[in-house]
């Protein structure tokens, strides 16, 4: 959303949350209400904006909200299911799962997994962690870091002590990589979620 003005993200916001729920593109009045702007000509203006700066799309007559701005609905959660004896069939329904769910509101990037030093932590090679972009974290979060001079990406336990850092694994085979004195070290993010194809 960046080379937009706060009131155009408040209105394009505004406008996704209404697209989204109950479904309808909101109309200049209500826009202009919402934003206590006083003419339809104020509201065609910051549209017309969103529009050049491709946050909206014309399709025919009618301004659409691109897909790639519109929130994932998410999947049905059904309720519970057991790993063990069997459970009644789905009989509660709990809502959607979406990817804001896993986030406090930013946003989110996933990356593949190869390898296996983190299979004692649930993840295999072939999963996909979803992670929030952070330059900052905690002793014993997993995070996705760069390490190294070629900028080599890897996911690990964060742990710092003693104004030492070390990125864990999470499988005996492999060692800990320490950090100090490394220049290129960064972190990318804290891992939030897992996601993996069966």
């Amino acid at each position: 959303m960046k080379n937009l003005t706060s009131k155009q993200k408040a209105i394009l916001q505004y406008i996704v949350d209404r697209v989204e729920d109950p479904g309808r593109f909101p109309s200049y009045r209500e826009i202009g209400a919402a934003f206590r702007l006083r003419s339809v000509a104020t509201v065609a203006q910051h549209l017309r904006a969103l529009e050049e700066k491709g946050f909206l799309r014309r399709d025919g007559r009618k301004l659409i909200v691109p897909s790639n701005l519109r929130r994932d609905r998410g999947v049905a959660i059904l309720g519970p299911v057991r790993a063990g004896e069997p459970l009644s069939a789905f009989a509660n329904f709990e809502g959607h799962l979406r990817l804001e769910d896993f986030t406090r509101g930013g946003e989110l990037f996933a990356v593949r997994v190869q390898g296996d030093s983190m299979i004692e932590e649930g993840i295999l090679e072939g999963d996909f962690v979803l992670v929030e972009p952070s330059e900052t974290a905690r002793s014993g979060e997993m995070v996705v870091a760069y390490v190294g001079e070629d900028q080599a990406c890897t996911v690990k336990r964060y742990h710092k002590a003693e104004g030492a850092v070390e990125l864990r694994p999470a499988n005996p085979r492999y060692q800990p990589i320490r950090v100090q004195g490394d220049p290129y070290f960064r972190l990318a993010g804290r891992v939030v979620g897992v996601v993996r194809r069966v």
